[in-house]
């Protein structure tokens, strides 16, 4: 079995690298067919890459997320089904490169880390530590992806207002695209978030008093959810115009990158020396 969970990793890096390659080469060369391949492959590595977590998962009997090597896995899975659940309603063209590049940054580091069956800790039994990471990893892989719409849209408007295409113009999706794909990312991604954040009330508030769990994991959960809420009303009720929703929601997603590491060095203390 040690020996399968070594494979598999291996097996997904090298499938994930002909991806990124094969795109590189659209970018340069278009072919529907290719393309259309390329998107078959896609679905296989997911299969794969949900195969090597859920072996994972039985083994050690609990999601994978005891250990920050698990975790960056984990969330490389949520990004990548993410960007797949979006890519079914609408092409992404190029933009395809960027969840590429994160998955394999994040399977690399969970390698570095470690993400072999493990001794589970007192702290990540129960239902509710579960159900919190797991829906608000999913929200969070789903807000990334908002991010990267929102790039995507400031890139396009800015050719388009300066009449300078850069050469991957073909490849874009159409700023009403782009639009459509980061709200669609955007609600979906507060749902997740914010079922998560309950779950992770109820289980943080299971094991400290308050004062000390505002203090600590749950204060930066509740302020992560803050965040996300602003975002989601800012888009859906239009504050802005298209191109400053899109500016803001990359920004948001650098802001979460950065409260997601601080959280992994909250919740998993020693993991990362």
């Amino acid at each position: 079995m040690s020996v399968l969970f070594s494979l598999l990793p291996a097996v997904i890096l090298a499938i994930f690298g002909g991806l990124l390659a094969t795109w590189l080469h659209l970018a340069n060369r278009p072919n529907s067919y290719i393309e259309k391949w390329a998107l078959k492959i896609s679905w296989f590595s997911l299969f794969i890459y949900f195969t090597w977590l859920l072996l994972l998962t039985v083994h050690q009997k609990q999601f994978p997320f005891i250990s920050a090597g698990q975790l960056a896995a984990f969330i490389g899975l949520l990004i990548w089904g993410a960007h797949l659940y979006a890519q079914r309603m609408m092409k992404q063209g190029i933009l395809v490169v960027l969840p590429i590049i994160t998955v394999i940054i994040l399977i690399l580091i969970s390698l570095v880390l470690g993400a072999q069956p493990a001794d589970v800790p007192d702290m990540f039994k129960g239902y509710w530590v579960s159900f919190h990471i797991t829906f608000e990893m999913a929200g969070v892989a789903l807000l990334l992806g908002a991010g990267v719409f929102g790039f995507g849209y400031l890139i396009l408007h800015r050719q388009i207002k300066k009449r300078k295409f850069g050469p991957f113009f073909s490849m874009m999706p159409s700023l009403s695209d782009l639009n459509q794909l980061r709200s669609l990312t955007i609600t979906s991604g507060w749902i997740f978030v914010t079922a998560g954040t309950l779950g992770g009330t109820i289980w943080i508030l299971m094991r400290e008093e308050l004062y000390q769990a505002l203090s600590g994991y749950l204060g930066i959960a509740i302020i992560f959810w803050g965040i996300v809420t602003l975002m989601t009303a800012a888009s859906r009720f239009r504050w802005f115009r298209q191109h400053q929703l899109a500016g803001f929601s990359a920004l948001i997603s650098a802001v979460m990158i950065i409260l997601i590491m601080m959280s992994i060095i909250i919740t998993y203390p020693g993991s990362l020396k």
